[in-house]
């Protein structure tokens, strides 16, 4: 079976470096779950008048408005079949400054636009579009069309575009991450940087914090 990504992307899969092929190849079947520890170097961003939207979003596992250096970070990422029979990756990112906060989503594959739909935080109702671009150090390139509530596109004032790079440190051994949520308006909503490792578990079944309270749609 071919993960989500390798559909999208075609023979362009192949130039990806093999750590990022193993970790982004995940399916169903694979019956693994992805283990990523690390620390984020620096957390940015937030004009103060998007500070009542940062709070509101770390309820639903969006945002969240705490900022800082050297914050510990664990991204668990699991491929599975939801139940109308959609193949899903699960992304729960956790930050854990002195309250942990979530920032989650889970990706489907779109057949007829041959591209990733991004449903975000606990209930899945926040969506967007994904792009996705083989860098030339292996790395992969993420972004995210302007975010919709349900089937409606939220207004510039409050809505953000993601640009996501992911690439792997052969001299390091870890993967580094760039993430930029911005605003038309107001600049960067929320940027974090850093690295990580990765260890693979064998699971028996999906775990229940990876399942989103309500089913993508």
């Amino acid at each position: 079976m071919k993960s989500i990504y390798e559909k999208v992307l075609g023979e362009e899969y192949n130039k990806l470096h093999p750590a990022l092929q193993k970790k982004f190849g995940l399916t169903s079947d694979s019956k693994k779950i992805a283990v990523g520890t690390g620390t984020m170097n620096r957390i940015w961003g937030g004009n103060l008048l998007m500070k009542p939207i940062l709070r509101l979003g770390a309820i639903k596992h969006l945002t969240f408005p705490e900022r800082g250096d050297s914050i510990p970070f664990t991204l668990e990422n699991v491929a599975y079949e939801n139940e109308r029979g959609e193949e899903c990756f699960a992304w729960i990112r956790q930050f854990n400054f002195n309250k942990p906060r979530n920032f989650d989503a889970t990706m489907t594959y779109n057949m007829n636009k041959n591209n990733i739909t991004d449903y975000l935080g606990l209930h899945q109702d926040f969506i967007s579009d994904i792009s996705l671009q083989v860098l030339d150090n292996g790395g992969i390139k993420i972004t995210s069309s302007p975010i919709r509530y349900k089937q409606v596109t939220l207004p510039k004032a409050i809505n953000g575009q993601a640009e996501v790079m992911e690439w792997y440190d052969e001299s390091m051994g870890k993967f580094h991450i760039f993430v930029e949520v911005k605003n038309h308006y107001f600049g960067t909503i929320f940027g974090y940087e850093g690295t990580f490792s990765i260890q693979y578990k064998a699971i028996n079944e999906i775990p229940k914090f990876v399942m989103p309270r309500r089913n993508a749609r």
